[in-house]
């Protein structure tokens, strides 16, 4: 039997590990528990069967449609993320290239923007929030969708519901989907100004929700927020305040990081559960 992942990451492995210590391990405050522990990358921010849809009516001994497609999907991109991350962290800590331009190259500037997307979209907060999974009647009673349940139905093959479902979250968080959420996300991001915020001090945290879309006053627009790691985040901003400083580096002092890092800590716990640091984490007062 080949075979399948049941741990699926929403937060994937490589991101966290740029939070990890010399020893591979993460420190993670349980907002809800009010606790802290020690973990690796690999066996936090995950859920069993994350990306797959139940088929009650699968033939044979399927028990879900299209086991592990989206998973693999997702996959397939963490790496080249990973690399991304690894070669901007070495561009923004240098102190040489404080007045740098980062990420000039265009394909550059997409994977980074897809990177965003990817841990926004594909989070379980997000998943539920935008009700992915419940597919409006409109949809099943679709022409197309009635045309393959009928030809399904001539075949022995029940579950058109749970294939519509499966469809519907793969459009959501699929970056090869042509004009699918992910695309059109990354198009926004491509639009907004990108600054990368660098610390000395005060170490940036992140969560299980590190990519965080965040209210902008009475503005309108897009404005994320994602640390890469403990010395850097980057933010997309779209309303042209820090046009002169697009592409650039931003040194913060410490006050500043605690500001963004308030933002994890504050954050809902229904959505930031988990507070995550390459250092043990001390509760703020």
């Amino acid at each position: 039997m080949e075979k399948h992942t049941k741990n699926q990451h929403y937060v994937h492995v490589g991101y966290l590990k740029n939070f990890a210590d010399e020893e591979g391990f993460v420190y993670v405050w349980d907002k809800v528990k009010d606790r802290s522990f020690k973990a690796h990358p690999v066996d936090i921010c995950r859920e069993d069967y994350l990306y797959e849809t139940e088929w009650p009516d699968a033939p044979g001994d399927r028990r879900f449609v299209l086991l592990n497609q989206i998973e693999k999907t997702l996959s397939k991109e963490e790496g080249k993320y990973s690399a991304l991350v690894r070669k901007i962290l070495s561009v923004v800590l240098d102190e040489k290239n404080r007045g740098a331009i980062v990420c000039r190259d265009k394909d550059e500037r997409e994977t980074l923007a897809s990177l965003v997307a990817n841990l926004y979209l594909r989070n379980p907060v997000i998943i539920d929030t935008e009700e992915i999974r419940n597919v409006p009647k409109s949809i099943m009673n679709h022409e197309v969708v009635k045309s393959i349940e009928f030809i399904l139905d001539a075949l022995g093959m029940k579950g058109i519901e749970s294939m519509v479902e499966q469809a519907s979250l793969r459009a959501w968080v699929d970056p090869k989907m042509n004009n699918g959420t992910h695309e059109r996300l990354v198009r926004d991001l491509l639009k907004a100004d990108m600054l990368f915020l660098i610390s000395e001090g005060e170490p940036f945290i992140t969560s299980n929700f590190p990519s965080m879309l965040l209210t902008n006053g009475a503005q309108s627009g897009i404005r994320f927020y994602l640390p890469l790691s403990p010395k850097c985040a980057v933010l997309y901003d779209d309303s042209k305040a820090f046009r002169h400083r697009r592409n650039r580096i931003v040194k913060l002092d410490d006050e500043d990081v605690r500001t963004f890092n308030d933002i994890i800590w504050l954050g809902d716990v229904e959505v930031i559960k988990y507070v995550i640091s390459n250092r043990e984490i001390k509760k703020p007062d």
